[in-house]
This record gives C-alpha cells, structure tokens and sequence, in this order.
C-alpha cells in the first residue's frame, strides 16, 4: 500500500479501493466549499441514488441504489 491509497474498511476488513468490489463517489475539498456543504444531508443531494434516514440522535443510516 502507498501513503496515498485509500483504505476502505466498510466490509469490517482493510482493503485498497482498487481491490473494493463497490463503487465510490468522492467530493473534494473544493467542491464541498464550492457548495456550501455543511453536513452528511448536503453531501448526499450531490449523488444520484443516494438516500439518507435519520434514525435518532446521531443515527444515520446512508445507502445508494445501483442503476
């Protein structure tokens, strides 16, 4: 691994996003400041397919929909 791999650790195992068998969207910092983005809600408004449920107090439960 190098120093700039992304390390994904969603399946509760360490892997490169190279070795991930999913897709992964990105925003940088740029686009975040260029939007205003300020939490997880207006992150989410930027990808197609992507829903987010609040479930309580800090309880979010984010998921997209393949197409």
């Amino acid at each position: 691994m190098c120093e700039s791999d992304i390390i994904v650790t969603a399946n509760k195992r360490k892997s490169t996003l190279f070795n991930l068998p999913a897709s992964v969207s990105v925003l940088t910092g740029d686009t975040i400041d260029a939007f205003g983005i300020e939490n997880g809600r207006d992150a989410i408004r930027h990808f197609a397919g992507v829903t987010m449920t609040n479930l309580g107090a800090g309880r979010n439960k984010i998921w997209g929909c393949p197409r």
